[in-house]
């Protein structure tokens, strides 16, 4: 399924080859594990919401990279608690989610982040280009066209 990326655009292949084949091919083969299928329909809310605030009017890629942090953490051994527990923490504050009505290419970029590809290749923080938080503990990986940089945990090598 690494057809995609050969494409440039993720969100047209995501919905016009992908979403389609499975609509397409969904009553004579085994369809892969939805984001529906883990997460309830608040939970999934709550990270789209998460997402429309942290990337409001970015491009698909970037929203799926905030989206795979998410997913990244909730997989990750580090972080306790619910996906909501996770976005919510307060202390320190770890994302916003303040948007209530959420663009139809966020729910796809969370979904694709889900279902297709880890777009940030394991990382689990993120920081926009004012803040220079996490590069001091964090090993830095890239930086995305919304400006958004990402790490991930500093590897530690032991003699």
């Amino acid at each position: 399924m690494k057809e995609h990326e050969d494409s440039v655009d993720k969100m047209d292949w995501f919905v016009n080859r992908y979403l389609k084949w499975m609509e397409k091919y969904k009553d004579i083969i085994d369809l892969p594990e939805t984001i529906e299928d883990y997460y309830t329909e608040e939970e999934i809310n709550m990270i789209c919401r998460c997402v429309e605030t942290e990337c409001f009017e970015c491009n698909f890629d970037s929203k799926c990279n905030v989206a795979s942090i998410i997913l990244n953490r909730d997989n990750d051994d580090g972080f306790d608690g619910s996906i909501i527990d996770i976005i919510t923490q307060d202390d320190p504050v770890q994302f916003a989610y303040g948007r209530k009505v959420v663009s139809y290419d966020t729910y796809l970029a969370v979904r694709y982040a889900f279902e297709i590809d880890d777009t940030t290749d394991g990382c689990l923080f993120f920081e926009n280009t004012s803040s220079d938080i996490h590069r001091l503990s964090y090993d830095y990986v890239f930086t995305d066209e919304s400006g958004h940089k990402f790490f991930r945990y500093r590897e530690v090598i032991l003699v």
